[in-house]
């Protein structure tokens, strides 16, 4: 089913009209590794507006799609539910239908069987740009989240001018939204909120770990704890572990929907399987569980399988008041990975190259699926083999929920792929990934580390961390467990190419084989989108700020939001703050639903 990405069909991006561009590298720049001459004054900027043509053949195809169901029609008069897990840290190994050692997932495997896998599914290299990508719609790059990950004392967040995936859903579909779990987009200023952007209800935590019993942050030197309900502390939860909080959210919420007529999207941001490895209590292991628990070789490892084993119940748990509520019928379940696997805390992303906070294969190519009883039985138990990057889910649950986008959701990097998924007849449309440009602003912005995949080939500059995995995990001589992969901070000045289709564990580097036009290519998509597309990063700006933790103790404790404005700096004291100083987003608020009679107490 789509082996690879048309080779005769123009990107989204070809399609384009594109700007000339401000500069672009010569072959001995490239061949040498030196440095981008980025930003210049006379920058253009273009826009990337994309919006499938729904009268074009992707319009056909997705009719005849939903056509097959003839005898679904009752259902399909009715928007589906759309339920979004995005597991954290989850490899490339850690999934049970790709391992080589871990099968402690056996009830999503089954889903994954019975839908349509998504094989060649691209996210970003750690948590927050991830995040940032799925809600908006748009690469990294182009709203500031492109730098590392938020710390919970940061006072940035996702820029407030975005529209979000709940925003627009609730605008266009008249969606109930709902997050539970993780946020890790800003809280410094209670706009950046979630319950605050699109969703009705927020239930979970702000940051970006933390303890799943007592449910505080790590790393501080008194104990800070991190869940809330609409923005006010939950503690009630102490001693909750929060894969049951979760769990019993997630129920209310379904149970709460099977009693309207709106249409549900739930995102569900689950913790596990991330740090720290806290285990799971007994009624989540059954005895299998337990046998494969003793199989695995080493503690990390243990610790990771843990954790899955309770997320692969809880989902079914899950599934299964969908089933009760008669709501599954007309629900679309989508699951995925932020990222790559952290080796140091049982991760595996065998047999790909790197890892979490890498731009190798390791760090951004994860497990991804979505099973649906609404998708005909001729499409299932399939798999995509087409690109796929983490923000085409935008145009993607539009197609689904057959919406059409409307003109507030503009300058997207999203592809509608649910055409080419769910009909083996037609070919993806995306032949490009960015994978990430930034420079280290943490060090002062003298490196930079950049990757790009088009078509078959894929560039890699200035990444600084080889690890690559043993086929036995835990015994292969000189790989490191004890690391996450360190963040970027120092660049080399070295230039690798892969043939990402003949090579996906990256093992031979074309840099000096391939055409100059091919590296040119290569070369000048980066330049285009450093030139024309890339934002200063929302870190750059004060990305500590110790003021936070007073407030948090005010608060009994609680992380909660510690500015009165978003809007730090006045223009001339220090500076102009443009990713700070805008209107927030407009569209379809949290406050549309606010009958909610949900009971935090667990």
């Amino acid at each position: 089913m789509n082996n690879t990405p048309s080779a005769g069909m123009a990107s989204s991006e070809e399609q384009l009209t594109l700007l000339p561009k401000v500069q672009d590298l010569s072959k001995s720049s490239t061949r040498s590794g030196a440095k981008l001459q980025y930003l210049t004054a006379a920058a253009l900027t273009v826009a990337l507006f994309f919006a499938v043509a729904y009268s074009g053949p992707a319009s056909k195809l997705r009719t005849r799609f939903w056509n097959q169901q003839t005898e679904l029609e009752i259902r399909a008069q009715k928007l589906p539910n759309i339920v979004f897990l995005l597991v954290d840290d989850q490899g490339f190994n850690d999934i049970g239908y790709n391992s080589n050692d871990m099968h402690l997932t056996p009830f999503l495997d089954s889903l994954a069987e019975d839908g349509i896998k998504l094989d060649r599914y691209y996210t970003m290299y750690t948590c927050t740009p991830a995040r940032a990508s799925i809600l908006t719609g748009k690469h990294a790059i182009k709203t500031g989240m492109q730098y590392q990950v938020l710390h919970e004392s940061a006072p940035w967040g996702l820029p407030l001018d975005n529209v979000l995936l709940p925003q627009a859903l609730k605008t266009v579909g008249n969606y109930r939204t709902h997050h539970v779990g993780k946020w890790h987009l800003g809280f410094y200023n209670e706009l950046y909120l979630p319950h605050m952007r699109g969703f009705d209800t927020s239930y979970g935590f702000y940051a970006g770990q933390e303890h799943y019993y007592d449910h505080n942050i790590l790393l501080t030197d008194e104990p800070y704890m991190d869940w809330s309900f609409n923005g006010e502390p939950s503690p009630e939860v102490l001693g909750t572990h929060s894969i049951e909080l979760m769990e019993k959210r997630v129920n209310e919420i379904i149970q709460e929907a099977s009693e309207g007529e709106d249409p549900l999207f739930l995102y569900y941001a689950h913790q596990a399987i991330h740090y720290p490895l806290d285990g799971v209590p007994d009624h989540y292991l059954n005895d299998e569980a337990n046998a494969e628990l003793d199989r695995l070789q080493f503690e990390e490892r243990q610790g990771t399988g843990e954790l899955s084993a309770g997320l692969d119940v809880s989902i079914k748990n899950m599934v299964n008041t969908l089933k009760e509520t008669g709501m599954w019928e007309n629900t679309i379940l989508i699951v995925a990975s932020d990222n790559g696997g952290c080796a140091g805390h049982g991760g595996s992303n065998w047999p790909l190259r790197g890892g979490k906070n890498s731009v190798w294969e390791g760090g951004v190519r994860v497990p991804a699926f979505i099973h649906s009883p609404m998708i005909p039985q001729s499409a299932r138990n399939q798999v995509f083999e087409g690109y796929f990057h983490t923000s085409d889910w935008f145009s993607t649950i539009f197609s689904m929920a057959r919406l059409e986008k409307w003109p507030g959701v503009e300058d997207l990097d999203s592809v509608d792929q649910w055409a080419a998924i769910s009909n083996r007849e037609i070919e993806g449309e995306r032949n490009t990934i960015l994978h990430n440009i930034e420079w280290n602003y943490a060090a002062g912005k003298t490196d930079f580390r950049a990757a790009v995949t088009v078509g078959e080939l894929k560039l890699v500059y200035g990444e600084t961390w080889d690890e690559t995995y043993d086929p036995k995990i835990g015994e292969g001589d000189g790989v490191s467990y004890s690391i996450c992969a360190k963040p970027f901070s120092r660049g080399t000045s070295t230039t690798w190419v892969f043939n990402i289709q003949d090579d996906p564990r990256e093992d031979t580097d074309l840099s000096e084989e391939i055409a100059d036009d091919d590296l040119d290519k290569l070369w000048k998509k980066v330049d285009h989108l450093n030139d024309d597309v890339m934002v200063e990063p929302a870190f750059q700006k004060d990305s500590w700020d110790l003021g936070c933790y007073q407030a948090w103790k005010d608060a009994g404790n609680f992380l909660v939001p510690w500015h009165d404005s978003p809007v730090l700096f006045e223009d001339g004291e220090d500076g102009e703050d443009p990713l700070r100083d805008q209107e927030p987003a407009k569209y379809g608020g949290g406050d549309a639903h606010s009958d909610s009679d949900f009971d935090p107490d667990p």
